[in-house]
């Protein structure tokens, strides 16, 4: 249904040098591999690939799909396009559309499903003023809230977010708000994106 991801790139984690030697043979299927080793900027690719793999798999769940993340499964298609990529990415045998934006030393990803109209999207990023966990933490859901309160026109202070399994929820006077949610959080920066007149789905069989 709906997923977003977001990556910064200064943080000392996503440094080439701090990646275990064998991550990209097991975040990555071979075409990507070989993607990487081609490029000139091998290193922010890595983290557009890893970001639309991550977004797509949320969309997957919020579709239903019950199984661990395995990144090197995940398949992605995706077309340089001035400061962005976009293109399709597989999970499961089910294509999602991703928009990955390069911006402020940030990559963003939000993937959706091929059915919802892009124009039911919204999405945003944020730099924060603090990275400490509880931060980022609180500094998603400040700004999914604020995206929320602008998407359906609701006062912020109606609005909460709740856990649904393992994901966030967005609740309207305490009921659900007939929206689809996804968060994230790394280092300097939060993201979120809002698909409105939506709903998750339930539990569905898939890569295990």
């Amino acid at each position: 249904m709906l997923g977003t991801d977001v990556v910064d790139l200064a943080d000392p984690e996503s440094a080439e040098a701090a990646l275990h030697p064998r991550f990209d043979a097991r975040a990555f299927a071979p075409a990507e591999r070989a993607r990487l080793a081609g490029s000139p900027e091998r290193a922010r690719l890595r983290w557009v690939l890893w970001a639309a793999k991550e977004a797509a798999w949320k969309a997957a769940c919020a579709d239903g799909l019950a199984a661990p993340f395995h990144p090197a499964a995940i398949e992605t298609r995706l077309a340089r396009a001035g400061a962005r990529f976009e293109g399709e990415v597989g999970v499961s045998g089910v294509g999602y559309r991703v928009r990955v934006e390069l911006a402020g030393g940030a990559v963003h990803a939000v993937a959706r499903a091929a059915a919802l109209a892009p124009e039911r999207v919204v999405a945003s990023l944020e730099r924060l003023a603090a990275h400490l966990p509880a931060a980022q933490s609180a500094g998603a859901r400040a700004l999914a809230l604020e995206l929320a309160s602008r998407a359906l026109g609701a006062a912020r202070e109606r609005l909460r977010i709740a856990r649904a399994g393992r994901r966030p929820q967005l609740l309207c006077d305490g009921a659900p708000a007939g929206a689809v949610l996804s968060l994230a959080h790394h280092g300097r920066f939060a993201a979120a994106a809002l698909a409105v007149g939506e709903r998750a789905a339930g539990p569905r069989a898939g890569l295990r």
